[in-house]
């Protein structure tokens, strides 16, 4: 969608601050009310933990102790006068013991602050009883865990300081055009949550499912833990519903969000005039996770309750409705020790795991910072927008345009991606605090916010909150990996490349969506995490990291012979590359270093067995020799497994081992041990081979020019190829370019005419880079920063 939902920004919440007041009743038969300083005979002692509400100096409490034959007695107290002058306090008092239990009562009056001043701004959660026996004998402990809720002040763009309670924030928002209802969009109920705590602390948010309840008999309980995106539910007056959950890192503290979306049809509702619908819903916060869904057992616990009016008398009603604002419906609530509220979905991020949130369990590892990032730059083709330098032309760019900062665009980055294939380019970049942006086509939804409609001529966030480690893009999608390795896809769906077990020629998965990591049979995992990922036209492979019993193994889903399975056609779950040995003296890789996917080829670099460490293997399409295998190219499929490339084991004058791989639809390049040189194979037709020739297919690794060499990054297409050398050669760290010039790829200034550079030619600008990565059509690259 081209409007991400709401994150909260300008809303008001609650301070949680956990308290804990303990009652000793002693025993006692009739006693007059007790005063300042009487201690003797039976006695009730009662203890009160401090607030912890920063800024707070005092707090006033009225206990009161009565039994079935009336009030025992009540008295007013303060902090400063009987505890530590910050909530907490310690007092004493009889109880009725000639009735077996007896009735305990607190209530917080007031509170003071440090300057002296009432504090009016919480929320009070009035009298909390509780019975307890009064023993003539002994003494008995009742105790009270009592959490306030006061208003938090604080916007959570500009929150700089470190705090220990968790400040949270709710709203429900009527939007007027938001999910889309067909080809348009169409009025939205936008459910927000967000909260934040201290540094080094885990958020867990917990709802319990919002309903969405007509007078006509139509009820639609939306489930919180499906999405990210489109949950797939619906019904009469409900085109669709959408679920949004993440993270964002500010200094020393990690706010967690949770937005649900509820597309209302409101066409159905004019048929009716009669017609009245209502949305509910509950939500809480705290520091780390409740054990079974529900408030802490005998607490007093605040939630934040929902139950907004939508729809009187066949007409929307909702507006804005915002925090603890008289009349809004949503408002701070509290769950007493004897009524428990259930809110049974839970959602935890910051402090121990830090990465984006997922319901019931984390699902990333504490995000570090990419350590660079830098302006970036694109040239060649701008179909769809894929330069994101603005409203797309038809002009090609022949050097390196700045990608526009316009419009609260980043204006560094610390990775960018292309995609497409030359069918349908498209582009996504990481910031440097792992947010990512998309720009170029999105007729299958691979931008990834939700929509269809529009291609993106300037970078757009990408749905769901999630914050990345990589991505990958194909043809007509994308994937990625959180830093703690979780994968999840989005776009075209047609041959299962979100590899969930489904797949469609029509409908598109518009934001993130976990891959599949149910086990192929019991006993049998499927990867819970990767370390690596890599998106060919219409499949996904992945290099797994846990279970610890399948690190390093190699898994692909969706189309055809990219697969490596060993067959031809559709995965629709990820599936385990052959590792099937050839012959007893060449055993295919077991695990892989790296994997790398081109249009319908997937190249590889083996981790083991030992003695075939570092050699290539492809697999799937060869009709420009891409797999380099030697021998001829023209049969089209090389293998449905993977084959080891010509010379990389026990070859002539070409490398045995290599440390890096790039697929690039119809040639392959990759960085040779142990010298760091060039080396491509495949279609020349254009010089794509960067030896001087332009003339039909190579099937041998071939070297390319020296003048790039040592070689520290290099990235194919079909059409052209660039690489970054490192020292000591004396252009190190700036970009080189070779092959087809029509479309202004190679960044030299070359155009149409001759038409294709067989050699290694300095992109315009001599720029130091930090990232260089192409497509079909279009490179691009990172600046590096200039020295302090």
């Amino acid at each position: 969608m081209n409007q991400t939902l709401p994150t909260l920004g300008a809303a008001r919440g609650a301070l949680v601050s956990l308290s804990s007041l303990w009652l000793a009743v002693g025993a006692c038969a009739e006693a007059p009310p007790p005063s300042a300083g009487d201690v003797a005979g039976a006695r009730v002692a009662i203890a009160v933990a401090p607030l912890s509400l920063p800024g707070v100096a005092d707090a006033t409490w009225t206990l009161t102790v009565s039994s079935p034959g009336g009030e025992v007695w009540t008295k007013t107290v303060t902090s400063s006068g009987y505890g530590d002058g910050a909530g907490g306090l310690a007092y004493v008092g009889p109880c009725d013991a000639s009735y077996a239990t007896n009735t305990v009562t607190v209530e917080l009056i007031d509170l003071t602050a440090d300057g002296g001043g009432a504090i009016t701004d919480f929320r009070n959660p009035g009298p909390v009883s509780k019975t307890a026996p009064c023993d003539p004998n002994g003494d008995t402990a009742v105790g009270f865990d009592i959490t306030v809720a006061r208003a938090a002040n604080q916007g959570f763009f500009d929150v700089a300081v470190s705090f220990d309670d968790v400040f949270c924030s709710a709203k429900l928002d009527c939007v007027p055009e938001l999910l889309f209802n067909g080809a348009a969009r169409d009025t939205t109920l936008v459910l927000a949550f967000a909260c934040a705590s201290g540094e080094g602390t885990a958020t867990t948010l917990h709802m319990a499912a919002p309903k969405l309840t007509c007078s006509d008999g139509t009820e639609l309980v939306v489930d919180p833990t499906l999405g990210p995106g489109n949950t797939g539910e619906s019904n009469a007056h409900v085109y669709q519903v959408a679920s949004y959950r993440g993270r964002e890192a500010f200094s020393g503290l990690e706010k967690c969000y949770w937005n649900t979306a509820i597309g209302v049809d409101a066409t159905t509702f004019t048929a009716n005039s009669g017609v009245t619908c209502s949305v509910t819903a509950k939500v809480s916060a705290s520091v780390g996770a409740w054990d079974d869904g529900q408030t802490p057992e005998g607490a007093v616990w605040p939630f934040i309750d929902v139950d907004v009016p939508v729809v009187a008398d066949g007409a929307l009603v909702c507006a804005s409705h915002a925090l603890d604002v008289d009349g809004s419906g949503v408002a701070t609530d509290y769950a007493l020790p004897d009524a428990r509220e259930t809110l049974d979905v839970g959602m935890s991020c910051g402090g121990c795991d830090g990465g984006p949130c997922a319901p019931a369990v984390a699902t990333g590892a504490p995000v570090t910072p990419f350590a660079t990032e830098g302006a970036g730059w694109s040239w060649g083709a701008d179909e769809g927008g894929a330069l994101g330098n603005g409203p797309a032309e038809t002009t090609n760019k022949l050097t390196p345009v700045a990608i526009t900062t316009a419009g609260g665009v980043p204006a560094t980055w610390s990775r960018i991606y292309p995609g497409g294939n030359g069918i349908a380019p498209f582009a996504c970049g990481l910031t440097a605090d792992h947010v990512a942006w998309c720009w170029g086509k999105n007729d299958y939804g691979q931008g990834g916010d939700g929509a269809t409609t529009d291609d993106h001529e300037s970078p757009v966030p990408l749905s769901g909150g999630l914050v990345w480690q990589e991505l990958t893009l194909g043809g007509y999608h994308a994937c990625g990996l959180t830093p703690g390795g979780v994968a999840y896809c989005w776009g075209g769906n047609q041959y299962g490349q979100m590899g969930d077990g489904t797949k469609s020629t029509t409908d598109r998965v518009l934001s993130p969506t976990p891959v599949s990591t149910a086990e192929i049979a019991p006993g049998s995992p499927r990867p819970l995490t990767y370390r690596r990922i890599t998106a060919s036209r219409d499949a996904t492979c992945g290099v797994a990291e846990t279970p610890a019993s399948l690190a390093g193994t190699a898994w692909c889903w969706g189309a055809s012979g990219a697969l490596g399975i060993g067959v031809w056609g559709e995965s629709l779950y990820p599936t385990p590359v052959d590792v099937s040995d050839l012959s007893e003296t060449e055993p295919r890789p077991h695990t892989w270093l790296q994997l790398d996917a081109g249009t319908y080829s997937v190249c590889g670099i083996a981790a083991t067995p030992a003695s075939i460490a570092g050699t290539a293997w492809c697999w799937g399409a060869n009709d420009y020799c891409q797999a380099g295998k030697g021998g001829l190219c023209s049969g089209g499929l090389v293998s449905s497994t993977p084959v080891a490339t010509a010379g990389s084991v026990n070859g002539v004058d070409r490398p045995l081992t290599y440390r890096s791989i790039d697929q690039g639809g119809e040639v392959t390049c990759a960085i040779a041990e142990p010298d760091g040189s060039a080396w491509c194979w495949g279609y020349n037709g254009s010089g794509q081979l960067g030896n001087g020739e332009h003339v039909g297919k190579v099937n041998l690794p071939t070297p390319v020019n020296t003048v790039v060499n040592p070689v520290r990054s290099i990235s194919a297409s079909g059409n052209h190829v660039c690489a970054i050398p490192e020292a000591p050669n004396a252009n190190a760290g700036k970009a080189y370019c070779w092959g087809y010039t029509g479309y202004g790829a190679v960044g030299t200034g070359a155009g149409s005419s001759p038409g294709y550079s067989a050699y290694p030619g300095l992109v315009s600008g001599q720029r130091q880079l930090l990232w260089l990565l192409v497509n079909q059509h279009t490179s691009y690259a990172i600046e590096a920063p200039a020295a302090p």
